[in-house]
């Protein structure tokens, strides 16, 4: 991975687009921070993708206090392990942000309520939100279907366009919906 980080380094005040993809142990903190410890800033960076796939819950997981990296973010994707121990990839992004594609694992979920990084009015622009979970919902600190869709939802509440995904069956959908009132234009589809 160090090779890589320190091409984007490289590249920080031109790329726009990047799509990183680790796996094991594979730290990704040099995107973020360089060997003499300055943080960098991404632009230009409009799109951002991480597949960073730990297959051990014991990793540890770096901070960056005061870091803003991406702050002109548009889109962004972690479709598997959330990389990081504090909220460095959503910070000054709040306006820019159209698209979001986020797996809900443990780590993801605990981030996301601890900072709050979501709220009823933040990120205007956020139109398309994906969640997720994989396998059951339990060993992801989700005790029920509707504390999954209380989490997922509350991410851009007014997002034209939602995917939820993970839930075990289209009842548990319905069922944990129905707990939220009248959501007249939810539709609930089969995977």
């Amino acid at each position: 991975m160090k090779p890589i980080a320190q091409l984007a380094r490289q590249s920080a005040e031109t790329l726009q687009s990047l799509c990183i993809e680790t796996r094991g142990r594979g730290d990704i903190s040099g995107l973020i921070q360089s060997a003499h410890g300055d943080y960098i800033e991404y632009s230009q960076l409009r799109m951002l993708r991480l597949n960073h796939f730990s297959d051990s819950s014991d990793v540890v997981r770096p901070v960056f206090p005061g870091a803003v990296p991406f702050p002109y973010l548009r889109l962004l994707s972690i479709t598997d392990s959330y990389p990081f121990a504090d909220d460095v990839t959503f910070r000054r992004n709040a306006a820019t942000l159209e698209h979001l594609d986020i797996r809900l694992e443990r780590n993801a979920a605990l981030l996301l309520m601890t900072y709050n990084v979501f709220t009823r009015t933040s990120h205007p622009r956020l139109q398309y939100v994906k969640t997720r979970i994989v396998g059951d919902i339990a060993p992801y600190s989700f005790a029920t279907s509707t504390s999954y869709l209380n989490l997922s939802l509350g991410i851009a509440p007014s997002a034209a366009v939602r995917a939820i995904e993970g839930l075990s069956s289209s009842a548990d959908v319905i069922s944990a919906l129905s707990q939220f009132g009248r959501l007249n234009s939810i539709q609930v589809s089969p995977a």
